[in-house]
């Protein structure tokens, strides 16, 4: 008897337990203008995707669902942003899958732009790919062709190695991970140090570093203002604290975690693309100068990564840096969908 009775006492304890987590929903009306520090305008209506993740945190994450603007082909595009990003940066390529016939959703990660920015979080790429798949799985998503650029190019391998059965095809665009930073020198910072330097980020601090990374050896265009000023927004925004935070734990992320050595084991068809110029390394400006000479060469090591995954192909567009959808975006949609479509 007093063991059924203590069955029951576990029984009832897990029932409110589990009753006490919110559950996993979808918000798309009453969407706040300043959503979790963000009040820049996204082109299409913004939903929220609420969960609980660690410790019970309810978390948002804020994403696009968008329906072609022809008649549908029965796909779905999910593009993941990078660092420096966010869901509405991927305007013009959304634009093109759009016209294609793609159901696309564009997502911001937790952690960035209109979505929750924990302070007591672990961020890591598993935890990424896995709220991910919470938000496809509770849209009724099963299968999708994964598009990820810079850190979001790093989330969509992990998501790819570790749920395959949903990813059709795989892009990986200018993707973090595909060199490993401190394993070729790049000193290993405290996360208080990269702290400091989020917190210097303002327009002329952004607008620099992205002249020199994404648009190397071009013209500053007044459209590229338009990015600059949409992170400008949440450094100085109504969470701009936790924001900082949670951009240097991101980079810790970067830095201990790898992806590179897993590669060789993607199934689907995967296209690696590069801008040829990109010289961006995660911890380069804090580096040695002999190990500043020695990482970034993405026209070397890019192609070579490619070569060790069955089913790949790479793709480089010439006189790019780290955001060639944005700087050359007709050469990189025509790259991007030609191969989508041929594969």
């Amino acid at each position: 008897m007093k063991v059924l009775q203590n069955i029951f006492v576990l029984a009832l304890q897990l029932v409110t337990f589990v009753s006490a987590i919110p559950s996993e929903t979808i918000i798309t009306k009453d969407i706040p203008f300043d959503l979790n520090g963000s009040n820049f305008t996204y082109q299409w209506p913004v939903s929220i995707y609420q969960f609980a993740s660690q410790n019970g945190q309810t978390l948002q994450m804020a994403f696009m669902d968008i329906k072609p603007t022809c008649a549908p082909n029965g796909e779905t595009a999910v593009f993941v942003h990078g660092k420096n990003f966010c869901s509405q940066t991927w305007n013009a390529t959304a634009i093109a899958f759009l016209e294609a016939g793609y159901r696309v959703i564009l997502v911001d990660q937790v952690g960035f732009c209109k979505s929750s920015k924990p302070t007591s979080y672990q961020f890591t790429f598993q935890g990424l790919s896995r709220n991910l798949l919470g938000l496809l799985t509770t849209i009724g998503v099963n299968d999708v062709t994964l598009i990820g650029h810079s850190f979001g190019g790093f989330t969509a391998a992990r998501f790819a190695l570790l749920y395959p059965w949903i990813v059709k095809k795989l892009v990986l665009s200018d993707a973090l991970g595909l060199e490993n930073y401190v394993g070729e020198g790049i000193p290993y910072p405290d996360t208080d140090y990269v702290l400091a330097t989020e917190r210097q980020n303002n327009y002329g601090a952004l607008r620099g570093y992205e002249q020199a990374n994404y648009y190397p050896g071009l013209p500053w265009l007044p459209s590229y203002d338009t990015w600059v000023n949409m992170l400008v927004v949440i450094y100085g925004g109504s969470m701009a604290k936790e924001y900082t935070w949670c951009q240097a734990l991101i980079t810790d992320t970067v830095l201990t975690e790898t992806v590179v050595y897993e590669l060789p084991t993607l199934k689907m068809p995967t296209l690696i693309l590069i801008g040829a110029n990109d010289p961006v390394a995660i911890g380069k400006a804090w580096a040695p100068a002999a190990v500043q000479a020695q990482v970034g060469h993405w026209s070397t090591f890019a192609p070579a990564v490619a070569a060790t995954i069955p089913n790949s192909t790479f793709v480089s567009i010439p006189g790019q840096g780290h955001a060639p959808q944005i700087s050359d975006t007709l050469v990189y949609n025509q790259e991007v969908l030609g191969w989508v479509t041929t594969h």
